[in-house]
């Protein structure tokens, strides 16, 4: 089959893709975000993370383990309402977010593929990321068809499929970034490796925080300045780290994935 000479799912032809869907290929979609990040980091940091991530884990599965796996196009857009305090943000509404990612998947099921894996790089895609799979899965299953969606969250530092000690690995290398759930340390760093040109380290400041609880809160009403954490801390040896594991991490995933190892 041709199509085991790419691994971006758009690149293939018509053809080649019904060939995959029988061959039981699994589609990995990058699922990023347009969204501020503080004064020092590009809109497109979460986008980016989602392409990378998925596209090192697909390219090391298919060349070095010779993986049935594929890389769809990305959703460039998220669910970004917490960061509206802010300039330069475009956001789906939660609803058209979770209408998007349905839609995508259902006519991949249609088409006969089975088994996914969704690289999301935004945090703030969460709550819709979790609704649309039970969306999907409840549709699939009253028509007797068992769907397999699998969730990666790329640019955390913890949770599947990376090692349990590099958090601590990274947290050491980061001292004083308490507290990052945006744009310090650790998300700067890993746009450092890679995308260095575009962080502006004039820039770079350790934001005022108010202690408050997180319930409905925008972003803007916690932090003066669009990040969480310690940006200052970071560096481009914890971000190359960090996409050295988990290149290597997701890679033997989406093997053991594509070769029914793991089971949902």
């Amino acid at each position: 089959m041709r199509s085991m000479n790419h691994i971006h799912y758009g690149h293939l032809t018509a053809d080649e893709a019904q060939s995959a869907s029988k061959e039981g290929y699994t589609l990995v979609l990058p699922l990023g975000a347009i969204e501020q990040h503080g004064p020092h980091l590009p809109l497109d940091a979460d986008d980016y993370q989602a392409m990378r991530g998925a596209l090192e884990g697909v390219t090391e599965a298919r060349e070095k383990y010779g993986a049935k796996v594929l890389c769809l196009p990305n959703i460039a857009y998220g669910n970004s309402y917490i960061h509206a305090g802010f300039p330069g943000s475009i956001s789906l509404g939660f609803e058209t977010f979770i209408s998007v990612i349905c839609d995508i998947l259902d006519q991949l099921i249609g088409q006969g593929f089975r088994q996914f894996v969704i690289a999301n790089g935004n945090g703030g895609n969460r709550p819709g990321v979790s609704i649309a799979i039970r969306k999907i899965t409840e549709k699939w299953r009253q028509q007797d068809v068992r769907v397999i969606i699998y969730v990666v969250h790329v640019g955390e530092i913890e949770g599947p499929p990376l090692p349990e000690d590099l958090a601590e690995k990274i947290r050491q290398m980061t001292p004083g970034n308490e507290g990052e759930m945006h744009a310090g340390a650790e998300e700067t760093s890993q746009i450092l490796a890679g995308r260095e040109e575009l962080v502006r380290q004039d820039l770079l400041i350790k934001p005022v925080m108010k202690s408050v609880g997180w319930t409905n809160m925008t972003l803007d009403e916690i932090s003066d300045t669009g990040s969480t954490g310690d940006p200052t801390k970071a560096s481009k040896e914890v971000g190359e780290l960090y996409w050295k594991t988990f290149r290597a991490s997701f890679a033997k995933m989406l093997v053991e994935i594509s070769r029914g190892v793991i089971q949902k």
